[in-house]
């Protein structure tokens, strides 16, 4: 669907309440990987090397770190920085979701209670997230 006012937008939103959990048990039945025991949420990610694959979990809102995790973990990473929001058609749309959107307290401290996120934000960053998003 092309959404292209607020309303369509809000009305569009559902936010799913089901326990996570499970998602992130995935991880570790597959690769051996606890997301929420071994996450570093200071640094931002997660790496580690198997014998057939490599996983890398990164917080996408530090993507302006990633260079630089990239290099710690021993590989080269070049942005390609092509998702101008300023330029398309829906910027509108965008700057006014990010003045209006909010959403109630108890729904955000469900989804911030789920052990994964808990695992990968720190508490002042789940305080900001609530401060920012709530109603």
């Amino acid at each position: 669907t092309d959404i292209k006012d607020y309303k369509t937008f809000i009305d569009n939103i559902k936010i799913d309440e089901k326990d996570i959990g499970p998602y992130s048990l995935k991880w570790k039945e597959y690769f051996g990987v606890d997301i929420v025991k071994d996450f570093n949420k200071e640094k931002g990610f997660y790496y580690k090397e198997l014998d057939n694959v490599k996983l890398l979990f990164l917080k996408f809102d530090k993507i302006k770190e990633w260079n630089n995790i990239f290099k710690e973990i021993g590989y080269v990473y070049k942005p390609i920085w092509a998702n101008n929001s300023n330029k398309k058609h829906q910027y509108d749309l965008y700057r006014e979701v990010l003045q209006k959107y909010k959403v109630p307290l108890d729904k955000l401290n469900k989804i911030y209670n789920y052990p994964v996120v808990q695992a990968i934000y720190t508490p002042e960053e789940i305080k900001k997230f609530k401060n920012r998003w709530s109603e």
